[in-house]
């Protein structure tokens, strides 16, 4: 993918949450032309202020088997 290229992603939704974490489902488009399903996590942290931001790394997950194991991986 050249570095001009935008990376097309559709219907974003939150799947799920636990603690700080979070979970979203989306489609990417690949460049044959076919959506494909993806799943992102989201971390919450705390500025130096103390108020929750959204933290800059978002992993990304194939299956929401990953994902699941992904968040559940702080209760361990």
């Amino acid at each position: 993918m050249a570095e001009h290229d935008v990376v097309q992603k559709r219907n974003e939704t939150l799947i799920a949450e636990e603690g700080e974490r979070a979970i979203y489902r989306f489609e990417i488009k690949k460049p044959d032309g076919i959506w494909a399903t993806m799943f992102r996590g989201q971390d919450t942290i705390h500025d130096s202020k103390g108020e929750e931001v959204c933290a800059p790394a978002h992993p990304t997950f194939p299956t929401e088997e990953q994902a699941r194991e992904w968040l559940e991986a702080r209760k361990a």
